[in-house]
């Protein structure tokens, strides 16, 4: 997968705060953010992946583990991230 951006021209009409980005996903990788992202658009899947990374990075980093549980606080998964 490959990820480009570009910061947007300040002198244009586009938001300075905002980033444009590119990213080449492979069919199988399309196929499913499709089939994830429901009613959401790809900008809005991209930055709730961001923002959940950006838990489990911190957590990591801080020594706790992030563990998906069931409604009676079982442990089903455990998400970890690869050093």
């Amino acid at each position: 997968m490959a990820i480009s951006a570009r910061t947007p021209n300040l002198a244009s009409s586009e938001s300075s705060d905002r980033t444009r980005i590119t990213i080449n996903l492979s069919e199988k990788a399309r196929s499913e953010l499709m089939a994830l992202s429901g009613e959401r658009s790809y900008s809005e899947m991209m930055r709730l992946a961001l923002s959940v990374l950006k838990v489990l990075l911190t957590e990591s980093k801080n020594g706790n583990r992030l563990v998906v549980v069931d409604a009676e606080g079982n442990a089903k998964r455990e998400i970890i991230i690869p050093e």
